[in-house]
């Protein structure tokens, strides 16, 4: 399977509206595939070198920013093993009927996911998605 092929297969997860997959390990730190026109395709790699920061404690003090989009922690849980996975919920922009979504960030063994959640779609939700994608590539040793 290609990363595009992958990236199709989280679009088709329940609440799933947009996916970007980088390379985060240092000699390989690129966007592999993301989906055509979505606003992940605007990820940069400070933004996945924010999401790997070793001092964690900052990323709740001061949030992460996907894409451009503030977001804070809502569960960090990227560095424990048997889960791998950081749920990130927008601040949105403060305008009547802004639409807030939630985020997830999750890494296989060279690969880190991003999924954007649709309008009211929760982390949890996300959360699924991504952790199923990141343990069949982990088993792959991907």
């Amino acid at each position: 399977m290609s990363w595009d092929d992958f990236v199709g297969s989280l679009l088709k997860e329940d609440g799933v509206v947009d996916v970007a997959i980088w390379g985060y390990l240092p000699s390989n730190q690129t966007r592999w595939a993301a989906m055509k026109g979505g606003e992940l395709e605007n990820l940069t790699l400070e933004e996945v070198k924010g999401f790997l920061t070793h001092d964690r404690s900052s990323l709740f003090c001061n949030g992460v920013t996907v894409a451009g989009n503030k977001c804070t922690v809502v569960r960090d849980q990227l560095e424990v093993e048997a889960m791998n996975t950081l749920d990130l919920h927008s601040k949105g922009t403060g305008s009547p009927g802004d639409h807030k979504p939630a985020y997830v960030v999750g890494t296989s063994k060279s690969a880190l996911i991003v999924v954007k959640g649709g309008e009211r779609v929760p982390c949890n939700k996300l959360n699924m998605a991504v952790y199923k994608m990141i343990h069949y590539l982990r088993d792959a040793n991907s």
